[in-house]
C-alpha cells in the first residue's frame, strides 16, 4: 500500500527590517558622564509620503542641504559646517567625549551647565566663629564660678575683714588713701567692694551682605585693694593700728618714727636698742605707761607733753637725778622706777622724834630707815667721830612692834643687848627708835618721845633727813 506524503512548501514571509542604532564609539568606559542622548527622530528619518512632502528625500546635493550624507543616527560623525559636534576640544563640556576624564567622579550633574556651584556667605561664617567663642566664654565664665574665683556677677572674689576701732583724738584713720567708699552692713546682707569702671563705645560701622551695622564696646574694671590693718617699725616690729599696749622686748630699737600710727596705744615698753630721740611720742596722747631700759638716753622733755603719763620707768639710761626731779617737779603724780640712790642729811639738835620726823618731812623726805648692813654702813661712816650719841631713825612701834614710817619691811635690825624694853627705868614708854653709841659701836635702841627732856642728852641728840633720788642708772 503505498502512502502518499504530501509536501506543503512553505513561502517565506517577508519581514520588515529597522535600521539597528549604534552604540556611541566608547561610551562605556565613560562612566560619569551624562549617556549620549538617544537620537530622536527627524523629519529626514521619517519621510513622508510624497516627494513634495518630503523635503530630504532625494535630497539635491549644494551648501544649503545641510543633511546631505549625513548618517541621521550620529550627525556629529558628518562633516560639514553646520556639525556642531565637529572638531570639539575634549574636556568636560564635550558629552561626546570618549573616554574616562582624570579627576574625582564630578557626579550625575557635574556637566550641567545650568548648575552652579553655592558658596557660603562670609556674613555666616564669621556668625559661626562669634557663636563658638561665646560659648567658649560660658564654659570658662562657669568653671571660674564653680572653682571660687569668681562670684556669681564674674566679678573676682575678695575677702573682707571687720576691725573695730577705739577713738582717734588726731582723727587719723589708717589707711585713708585708699578707702573710696564706705558702707554698713545690716540685717546679715554683705556690702559689695567698691568697683570703678570705666566704659568706652567706639563704634566700628561696616555693613555686611545684609546691610547690618555691628558696634564693639569694651569695659575695665579695677579690684579694691583691702586696707591694710597693721604698720612695721625700723627694728622690723609689726604693730596693729588699733593696738593699745606694744611690747617692744628683744628688738634693737633705733628709732620709734611711726609709732603715730597707733594713736590709742596706752603701753609701751623699750628694753634695748639704741633710741635717743623720743619726740615720736608726743603724738601718743592716750600713753599712761612708758618703760625705758638700758637705752642711751639723756633727754626725756619729751615726756612732758603727755598729759596722761603716769609711770615710767627709766633703768639703765644716761638720765641723771637732775633731769629726774626736773619732769618730778612738773609731774608731781608721775610714779617713776629707776635706780632710787638716797641722800643723807645729818642734823645736830635737841629735838622730840615727833618733831624730827615733820622737819624731815618738811625737808623733802622722811627720818633716815636702815634696811640692810650696807645702809647701816653708810650712816655710821656719815656719823664719823660725831659727839652726838642719839641718832632719831624713821620707825615707831604700833601695838608692841616696831614699823619703817616708809612701809618698808622692818626686817634688819641691830639692837642692843636687852632692847627694845618697851619702857624707861621709870616705867615711861619707850616706842620711839634711834642709834644710842653708849659703847664703841653704834646700836639700836627704844626711845620715849621726849628724850631731851631727860637730863644728861642736852646738845647729845640729832636726827638723819633721808631724800632719795631715781637714777636712770646704776651709780
Amino acid at each position: 500500500m503505498a502512502t502518499s506524503v504530501a509536501v506543503a512548501a512553505t513561502a517565506p514571509i517577508a519581514q520588515q527590517t529597522e535600521p539597528i542604532p549604534q552604540p556611541v564609539p566608547e561610551a562605556q568606559h565613560n562612566t560619569w558622564q551624562q549617556p549620549a542622548p538617544e537620537p530622536q527622530p527627524g523629519p529626514w528619518q521619517q519621510p513622508a509620503p510624497g516627494p513634495q512632502n518630503n523635503q530630504w528625500q532625494n535630497p539635491q546635493p549644494g551648501p544649503n542641504n545641510q543633511w546631505q550624507g549625513a548618517n541621521p543616527e550620529r550627525p556629529w560623525e558628518t562633516a560639514g559646517s553646520n556639525n556642531q559636534w565637529q572638531n570639539q576640544q575634549p574636556g568636560p563640556n564635550n558629552p561626546w567625549q570618549t573616554g574616562p576624564q582624570p579627576g574625582p567622579n564630578p557626579g550625575p550633574n557635574a556637566n550641567d551647565p545650568n548648575k552652579k556651584k553655592k558658596k557660603k556667605s562670609p556674613v555666616f561664617v564669621i556668625l559661626i566663629i562669634l557663636f563658638s567663642l561665646i560659648i567658649i566664654g560660658l564654659v570658662v565664665l562657669m568653671f571660674l564660678i564653680m572653682s571660687g574665683k569668681l562670684d556669681s556677677f564674674g566679678q573676682p572674689k575678695t575677702e573682707t575683714s571687720s576691725m573695730e576701732s577705739s577713738s582717734n583724738p588726731s582723727g587719723y584713720q589708717p589707711g585713708d588713701e585708699n578707702t573710696s567708699n564706705q558702707g554698713n552692713n545690716s540685717g546679715g546682707e554683705t556690702s559689695e567692694s567698691s568697683m570703678s569702671f570705666s566704659h568706652d563705645d567706639s563704634s566700628n560701622s561696616g555693613s555686611d551682605s545684609s546691610g547690618e551695622t555691628t558696634s564693639e564696646s569694651s569695659e575695665d574694671s579695677s579690684e579694691s585693694i583691702p586696707e591694710p590693718t597693721s604698720f612695721t617699725l625700723s627694728c622690723g616690729a609689726e604693730i596693729e593700728f588699733t593696738a593699745t599696749s606694744v611690747d617692744l622686748t628683744g628688738y634693737n630699737v633705733t628709732d620709734l618714727i611711726g609709732i603715730e600710727q597707733a594713736p590709742n596705744l596706752q603701753t609701751l615698753i623699750v628694753n634695748q636698742g639704741t633710741l635717743t630721740d623720743l619726740s615720736p611720742l608726743v603724738n601718743l596722747p592716750q600713753l599712761t605707761m612708758l618703760t625705758l631700759n638700758n637705752l642711751p638716753i639723756s633727754d626725756i622733755s619729751a615726756l612732758m607733753a603727755l598729759p596722761n603719763l603716769t609711770y615710767l620707768n627709766i633703768k639703765d639710761t644716761m638720765l641723771t637725778a637732775d633731769t629726774i626731779d626736773a619732769i618730778r617737779a612738773l609731774k608731781p603724780d608721775l610714779t617713776i622706777v629707776g635706780y632710787t640712790v638716797s641722800e643723807y642729811t645729818l642734823v645736830a639738835q635737841d629735838i622730840t622724834w615727833e618733831n624730827a620726823n615733820t622737819a624731815a618731812n618738811n625737808a623733802g623726805g622722811h627720818l633716815v630707815t636702815i634696811t640692810s648692813q650696807e645702809e647701816y654702813n653708810k650712816i655710821v661712816s656719815l656719823l664719823g667721830d660725831t659727839k652726838l650719841l642719839y641718832i632719831w631713825l624713821g620707825a615707831r612701834s604700833t601695838s608692841g612692834s616696831f614699823q619703817w614710817v616708809t612701809g618698808e619691811p622692818f626686817e634688819w635690825t641691830k639692837w642692843y643687848s636687852g632692847e627694845p624694853s618697851g619702857k624707861d627705868a621709870d616705867g615711861t614708854i619707850e616706842d620711839c627708835l634711834c642709834l644710842w653709841k653708849v659703847t664703841s659701836e653704834w646700836t639700836e635702841n627704844d626711845q620715849r618721845n621726849a628724850l631731851n627732856s631727860v637730863n644728861g642728852t642736852s646738845g647729845k641728840i640729832g636726827y638723819i633727813v633721808e631724800i632719795e633720788r631715781i637714777w636712770g642708772y646704776q651709780p
